[in-house]
């Protein structure tokens, strides 16, 4: 039974840390009618509020152009550079401003139900498309459930092989 509570402690306390561990690099696309893109971004690991987390870095192309910087906030149209994993919606109306290799910089948003794309400040000729984002674990992650996975492994042969000496000791005895 002594086994048995240390494994359950040891199961637990690796696999707790996946659990609280969370990534700050999203994998991220756009398809619009016209415009599309995918990439990388980085956010801030602290919440602003909101569920939302301020954008630090992006990359990836845009229009077969690749992205160069992320754009200031307030340069496009009042873009706050926020995204928002794990609501319905990932963008807010101010969006995420990016600057192409052709100084372009766009702007992805949500407003009146839907995605949207804006270059230069032209909200007005947005382009309506689908975004997505999508967590890329860290890789201390994929240690840490290896290390879980082992001592699980290693505590489950430890206690076969203790099952089977004693069951090896009592076929064993004989009483004349």
């Amino acid at each position: 039974m002594k086994i048995m509570t240390i494994h359950k402690f040891l199961f637990l306390a690796f696999l707790l840390p996946l659990a609280i561990v969370r990534a700050d690099t999203f994998d991220w696309t756009y398809t619009g009618s016209t415009n599309s893109g995918s990439g990388t971004l980085v956010t801030d690991s602290n919440s602003v509020g909101g569920g939302g987390y301020q954008v630090l870095s992006i990359a990836g192309t845009f229009n077969s152009l690749n992205i160069t910087s992320l754009a200031s906030t307030n340069d496009f149209e009042n873009n706050d550079n926020l995204v928002y994993p794990g609501n319905v919606h990932l963008l807010d109306l101010s969006g995420l401003a990016f600057i192409t290799e052709d100084s372009s910089t766009w702007n992805l948003f949500y407003n009146a139900g839907t995605y949207q794309s804006a270059k230069d400040g032209d909200v007005e000729a947005g382009d309506l498309g689908v975004f997505t984002l999508s967590l890329v674990p860290e890789p201390s992650s994929y240690v840490l459930f290896g290390i879980g996975a082992l001592v699980t492994g290693v505590l489950y042969r430890r206690r076969s092989r203790q099952r089977s000496q004693n069951e090896a000791k009592s076929l064993v005895r004989f009483d004349p």
